[in-house]
């Protein structure tokens, strides 16, 4: 799978010279003083691209074929790149070539080591722009020549300073970069953040209760487990494969003959299978009560036995019991905390993953040490809509970690492949901030990302493909799995494309001709189109919880606000897709489902806002 890289920088082979010639050649460059010679230097989008640039003015030729606007960097107080001696590389010498690779990657790494950990000292409490920010152009692609610190060097607007809010917000898709926000977007700036942590503050303390509950008190009967085991292993482990289903099956099995001893960690991990095996057996659970929750009784007894002693605190059965505690929660729709206990697990696996050696020795371990850091990277990234800075850790490693592999079919490996593949796709230009911080008008990184999906989902794995369609009714679906990446496929290309609406709108607000925007109506059509398809095609997950849940109701919020905002504007008028009234309506019933989780009823709530204020009428549930 291709993915995308913004960084910049023009690569220069190894001079193949011996060392005798090479000291003859820096003897003749000490005495002779040639003067600089003025060489072509590559546009941005070549560099971003890493590509060859045949440097035309006043467009290079990949520039003048996908139609984008070329911009080659400019170089303070008339500094001119200087030209490096760069022999090339002979066909018959593999060895050379082999060796720059391996160099190439390496910078690659390095590079992207130290993009994230520059990433958090761009973030900032500020809730308006850095007074440096200057206007641009609408029709400029908002890309930085500048970094927060001052020297030279290519970042996209990415790069500024940030909102270190917690919680929901679709502010960053209401304008783009340095922009005002137009009139029709404005029902995506609430700023209700203390409103919303206050609420997720007191769901947690409702699931997390003081009260001790004895290990003597669960119904930790030998049948009970094992159909417990059996529906957790068919309805939770496919969704995150950390564990082998034999190793499920031995777990419970040693836990039943020991008693479930509480100074054994497997007891703990073994008490999070059957909590998980209770909510996945009663999925269609909409109350939210907390002490009735299915399985409640054996997560937190699996919590208060899960404060391990230092010594053993980075061991990794303590990382799979906070990955599915996080699932757990994830379940019963608590996001925040969600969050915080899986960023416990990947804080932990980071270190167990520095144990090259020992990894080394031991296969299995190591295995089950890169899938859990798998898991930690696609939760996290799932609930960057509400912690937008929480998946900078994950993010660093994803080059180093290898993927999962398994020797057969194993259930659920194909899907856990083909979403992490889905999110370094997705994530990969952003270095782990959230998805919904930002509106940037970059075309060409639209088009890329775009193109990349495209590519994801013509080549997935026969188990988990689907056919890709561009018209409603869609083929029917009975795989959830199949189901959610269909669903998650249009929302990710819809929220790619967002930009174009965004730019009509700010357009229009400019006084920008409408002859001049035709150039991008049709993506914005596109975008539209995606966000109604995703409506429709995640519809049928909304029947019952599962592991997921939480994504499809930030993603089903996200689509249907975007539709709303851009129903019945004047400026969007011939590029609104058909059946995006009905859509809305989907939408905002599927949320109503589970409207009694009081995170889940502020969205309900505000898409029931918007659609009297657009005058689309409350079906009665």
């Amino acid at each position: 799978m291709a993915t995308f890289d913004i960084t910049g920088g023009e690569t220069h082979t190894r001079d193949q010279s011996s060392p005798v010639q090479s000291s003859k050649k820096r003897n003749r460059l000490e005495k002779i003083n040639y003067p600089k010679k003025r060489v072509a230097v590559a546009c941005e989008i070549c560099r971003s691209r890493k590509t060859r640039c045949d440097a035309k003015k006043p467009a290079c030729g990949f520039c003048a074929d996908i139609g984008a606007k070329c911009v080659y960097r400019r170089y303070d107080d008339g500094e001119e790149p200087i030209e490096i001696p760069s022999p090339a590389i002979s066909h018959a010498d593999p060895t050379s070539a082999s060796e720059q690779h391996e160099i190439l990657a390496r910078l690659d790494r390095i590079e992207g080591l130290l993009r994230v950990r520059d990433a958090p000292q761009t973030l900032s409490f500020a809730q308006n722009p850095s007074p440096e920010a200057s206007e641009q152009d609408p029709f400029t692609p908002h890309a930085g020549t500048q970094n927060p610190a001052g020297g030279r060097g290519h970042k996209l607007a990415f790069y500024g300073r940030q909102s270190f809010t917690i919680g929901f917000s679709l502010g960053g898709f209401s304008k783009l970069s340095n922009r005002p926000c137009p009139v029709a977007l404005e029902p995506l700036c609430q700023d209700d953040f203390e409103e919303q942590l206050e609420e997720h503050m007191a769901a947690g303390d409702s699931i997390f209760r003081n009260e001790a509950v004895p290990l003597d008190s669960l119904d930790l009967a030998l049948r009970r487990c094992w159909q417990l085991t059996q529906t957790f292993t068919r309805d939770i482990l496919p969704w995150l494969p950390i564990l082998d289903s034999m190793a499920c099956t031995n777990l419970v099995t040693r836990a039943v003959e020991s008693g479930f001893h509480p100074r054994n960690p497997e007891t703990s991990l073994c008490l999070l299978i059957l909590a998980l095996g209770s909510f996945a057996e009663a999925a269609n659970h909409f109350v939210d009560d907390p002490d009735n929750f299915p399985g409640i009784d054996y997560f937190r007894a699996a919590c208060q036995l899960a404060e391990p002693d230092k010594g053993s605190a980075n061991a990794l059965i303590w990382v799979q019991c906070h990955i599915f505690m996080a699932c757990y929660l994830l379940y019963t729709l608590r996001p925040l905390q969600a969050y915080e206990t899986v960023h416990q697990a990947a804080h932990k696996i980071v270190i167990l993953l520095q144990r090259h050696s020992h990894n080394a020795r031991d296969p299995l371990y190591g295995e089950m040490c890169n899938r859990a850091y798998w898991a930690c990277y696609l939760l996290e990234h799932e609930l960057q809509g509400y912690v937008p800075f929480g998946a900078i850790l994950v993010q660093g490693l994803q080059d180093e970690v290898p993927l999962p592999t398994s020797d057969y079919e194993e259930p659920g490996i194909y899907w856990f492949l083909s979403e992490i593949t889905n999110r370094r796709i997705f994530t990969r230009l952003r270095q782990g901030l959230g998805w919904n911080m930002h509106s940037l008008f970059e075309p060409v990184v639209a088009r890329e990302i775009s193109a990349q999906l495209m590519q994801w989902q013509a080549t997935l794995p026969q188990p988990v493909a689907f056919a890709f369609e561009d018209s409603m009714p869609f083929k029917p679906l009975l795989d959830p799995q199949k189901v959610f990446l269909r669903a998650q496929f249009f929302a990710t290309k819809a929220t790619i494309l967002w930009q174009y609406i965004v730019q009509l709108l700010t357009s229009a607000a400019d006084g920008v001709p409408y002859s001049r925007t035709l150039s991008i109506r049709d993506s914005a059509g596109q975008c539209l189109k995606f966000a109604v398809f995703h409506v429709y095609a995640a519809e049928s997950l909304f029947q019952g919880r599962h592991v997921m849940l939480m994504a499809n109701v930030t993603g089903l919020y996200t689509m249907g606000m975007m539709l709303l905002c851009a129903y019945d504007v004047h400026e969007l008028r011939d590029v609104l897709p058909i059946g995006i009234r009905e859509a809305i309506v989907v939408a905002w019933r599927c949320l109503s489902v589970f409207k009694a989780n009081r995170i889940v009823e502020r969205k309900a709530r505000s898409l029931e806002r918007l659609m009297r204020g657009k005058g689309i009428g409350i079906p009665v549930v």
